[in-house]
Formats: structure tokens, sequence, C-alpha cells
């Protein structure tokens, strides 16, 4: 299973509460992105990843949440 597989399995559970999914890849790609929002992906990090740009990025998706 891949992550895209993992996320539309996870969002396919009904769960009383959605679970935050932020995705860790090498694929920055539009279509790629596209493709992962479509599936439930709420944000990304770019690899390679840093402290910082985790933080950032939590920080992002807390802002929109």
């Amino acid at each position: 299973m891949n992550g895209l597989e993992f996320v539309q399995s996870l969002r396919s559970v009904d769960l009383p509460k959605k679970i935050p999914v932020i995705m860790i890849t090498t694929e920055g790609s539009p279509d790629k992105i596209t493709e992962a929002t479509i599936s439930g992906v709420d944000g990304f990090l770019l690899k390679p990843v840093t402290t910082e740009s985790i933080r950032d990025g939590l920080k992002n998706y807390l802002s929109r949440a």
C-alpha cells in the first residue's frame, strides 16, 4: 500500500473525528498534489524535510483548521 492508498483507506472508514494527514513526499508536481488532495491529504512536506519545514507545515495546517 502506498501513501495515497493509505489515505484513501483511512478516509473510507467512518471515524468519529477526522484524522489529519500531512504527507511527506518527493512527489511535488501539481498533478501529484491534486491527486493527493482529492485522496484526502491535509498538507504536504517535500523531502528532504527539516525540523523547520515540519514546524512550518504544521503551523500552516493549524492556521487553516
